[in-house]
């Protein structure tokens, strides 16, 4: 390792010196690029999961957990609800969803100020700022922003009710564990590691911390039953003897958590959702050198940081272990196809992480390089997220598919989908309007009834195209031997145009 600089730049020095004094300035800065970033496919089209929080929230489908419509005990539907009335479109079901990313950015500098100071608070806003998962999924109208919020909110008033016991944190400790539980059950990995940090540092029970327990005990129960009602209708493997890969499981997380989901071109994946390690590196070789490198000094920082803050560290992993662990550990059961996204509420723990680790690596002259090639490797994330959203992003882009499918289909093609394209919003409307799809699901159920009904499209189409509907969500379902594709494939050339990471249109000549 070289020798520590010595000496900066004085016009930067004296800018970030005027800004630090004038910190609500700083703050509002932050804040206001990063509703930039969340804002320029803020009124896309919905897709795969936001479908159910329209259901939900805007034509009042049943809840799938409880089987009734929304109460103001979910409060995601609730709060989406709210964001379809102000805008009369449904991308105003995202709207709570960058309020709340927007939240976790400012808690994220509130506690990183507690337990490191100002230099590292307003390092951790502007990580977060460019956090790719955090503005990612602020332009959702999906819960986990909020789980993010929530996580960050009650890791910051539990620091607070540690060091300083009253009836002001105890009750604020108390919303946000009911709230943070109202909004996702993985919440639960939060209170569990919560109640952990505050035996270690307490040793006991007080009446305060016990009223917390009484009060929230009721959200947990209920929160128990609907892990029991989610095993019901959570994602699952085809056998129960393919549990998730741990280091898979692993090398995601950290990834996701630190790039986003949008820097690498990504394999088509399985329904396990362990990625091909392989291919993933030989696609995009370049890019995971310089991650390396990256992490390599990511490594070095954390270990100094630790060295000196152990205690403080300590805090933060804590909260981003122990939920992961336990997450994996429920995954071998079966009990549903883990994602990495389930993990956000220790994000804001994580970032603040990476920023106490940055400001140890900055003593040095290699930290600025490593800082160098983090933030290039961030912003081809974000230039694939906003410009190769087809090929980069997991989103899933049904109308651009719907208006492909609309300018290239001709008399005598046919186009064919695994299951109905009835949804809503009705992106599909004008397409079944003129063309009338072949549902594959609606002929056949298993490998042999796949392959006869793909020879009889075969057949039946001879002279024209066959526009095939790759969403593999959909096929993993049922036709998971890709047999309705493999005949396509032997009989005819064909060429595939990505929307998104498993939205795809096979055009078979």
């Amino acid at each position: 390792m070289d020798m520590p600089q010595s000496h900066s730049l004085s016009m930067i020095n004296h800018v970030t010196t005027y800004l630090t004094r004038n910190s609500w300035i700083l703050t509002g800065l932050i804040l206001f690029i990063a509703l930039l970033m969340m804002l320029p496919n803020i009124d896309g089209g919905l897709w795969e999961d936001e479908f159910i929080t329209y259901r939900e929230a805007v034509l009042g489908e049943p809840v799938a957990l409880t089987g009734k419509p929304a109460t103001i005990l979910d409060t995601q539907p609730m709060l989406a609800r709210l964001g379809h009335f102000i805008v009369g479109e449904p991308w105003g079901i995202r709207l709570p969803s960058i309020l709340f990313g927007l939240g976790t950015i400012f808690l994220i500098g509130l506690l990183a100020n507690d337990l490191f100071g100002k230099e590292v608070k307003y390092l951790a806003m502007v990580m977060a700022m460019f956090s790719p998962m955090l503005i990612e999924f602020s332009g959702e109208g999906r819960p986990y922003t909020a789980l993010a919020f929530w996580g960050i909110a009650f890791l910051y008033l539990l620091n607070r009710h540690i060091n300083k016991e009253d009836m002001t944190s105890t009750s604020l400790l108390t919303v946000v564990s009911i709230f943070g539980l109202l909004t996702r059950l993985t919440f639960l990995g939060q209170l569990a590691v919560g109640s952990v940090i505050y035996l270690m540092n307490k040793r006991k029970l007080t009446l305060y911390s016990v009223t917390i327990l009484i009060i929230v005990a009721p959200f947990v129960f209920r929160s128990m039953m609907e892990v029991l009602a989610y095993d019901a209708i959570s994602t699952k493997l085809a056998s129960a003897t393919q549990p998730v890969e741990v280091i898979n499981f692993t090398a995601r997380a950290l990834f996701s958590f630190t790039y986003g989901y949008n820097t690498l071109e990504v394999p088509d994946i399985p329904m396990s959702r362990n990625v091909p390690i392989g291919a993933l590196v030989s696609n995009n070789l370049g890019l995971i050198a310089i991650i390396a490198i990256v992490a390599i000094g990511m490594l070095s920082g954390f270990v100094m940081a630790a060295r000196q803050y152990p205690g403080k560290v300590l805090l933060l992993l804590l909260y981003v272990v122990i939920p992961s662990v336990f997450t994996v550990l429920v995954a071998q059961t079966g009990y549903t196809v883990i994602r990495e996204k389930f993990l956000i509420a220790a994000l804001g723990a994580y970032l603040i992480l990476l920023a106490v680790s940055f400001k140890a690596l900055l003593r040095f002259k290699t930290g600025y390089l490593i800082m160098g090639l983090y933030f290039i490797v961030i912003g081809v994330g974000f230039y694939n997220f906003y410009t190769h959203a087809d090929t980069h992003s997991r989103r899933m882009m049904i109308p651009e598919l719907n208006n492909k499918i609309l300018a290239s289909f001709r008399a005598g093609d046919t186009l064919v989908s695994y299951t109905s394209l009835a949804i809503k919003p009705d992106y599909y409307r004008a397409l079944r309007e003129k063309i009338d799809p072949v549902i594959v699901y609606d002929h056949a159920e298993d490998n042999e009834g796949f392959s006869r009904f793909s020879q009889k499209i075969l057949k039946d189409s001879d002279g024209g195209r066959i526009f095939f509907i790759d969403d593999t969500t959909k096929r993993q379902l049922k036709d998971t031997g890709e047999i309705v594709l493999k005949t396509f494939k032997q009989q005819r050339e064909w060429t595939r145009q990505k929307f998104g990471r498993n939205l795809s249109l096979y055009t078979f000549k």
